[in-house]
C-alpha cells in the first residue's frame, strides 16, 4: 500500500507555518499549523470549530469564494487543512493576510447573525471579550 505523502513528513521536526502540502491538477491544498505537532497543548475542538465557521463566513462572502474548496481541522489538532483552485501565490497570501487580521473583529461582528446552535462560537466569543475587558 502506497504511504500518503503528507504521513511521511517528520512531524517532530515541523513548527506552526503554513505548508504547501500537494498539487492536485490546480488544485493545492495547503496545512496550517498552528501548534507544534506531537507536543500539547493542542487546539481545543470548539475553538477549531470555531474557526471552521468564521473561515466559511469570510470565504462565501469575499470576492475569492469561487476559489476557496475546502477548509477543515486536523484531526490531530495542530491546525487546519485549506484547499483552493487557480489562485496565484501572492492572491492567496494576501487573501490569507486579510482574513487573518479581521479574526478577532469577526468574532464580534457575526455573532448576532449566527444562530445560537453554532456549537461553541459563544464560548469563545465570551473569552475574546474577557480578554478585551482585562487588557483595558
Amino acid at each position: 500500500m502506497d504511504r500518503i505523502a503528507s504521513f511521511c513528513i517528520d512531524h517532530d521536526r515541523l513548527v506552526p507555518g503554513i505548508y504547501l502540502s500537494r498539487i492536485d491538477g490546480d488544485v493545492k491544498t495547503y496545512d496550517i499549523r498552528m501548534r507544534r505537532p506531537n507536543t500539547p497543548p493542542y487546539i481545543e475542538n470548539g475553538a477549531l470549530h470555531t474557526l471552521e465557521h468564521l473561515f466559511a463566513t469570510f470565504a462565501r462572502n469575499s470576492e475569492w469564494k469561487d476559489h476557496v474548496i475546502y477548509f477543515g481541522p486536523m484531526g490531530c489538532r495542530t491546525g487546519c487543512y485549506f484547499c483552493s483552485a487557480t489562485w496565484k501565490r501572492r492572491t492567496r497570501y494576501a487573501w490569507f493576510v486579510r482574513f487573518s487580521s479581521r479574526l478577532p473583529n469577526m468574532m464580534e461582528r457575526f455573532q448576532e447573525r449566527l444562530p445560537r446552535n453554532v456549537g461553541t462560537i459563544w464560548n469563545m466569543i465570551w473569552k475574546v471579550r474577557r480578554r478585551k475587558h482585562k487588557n483595558s
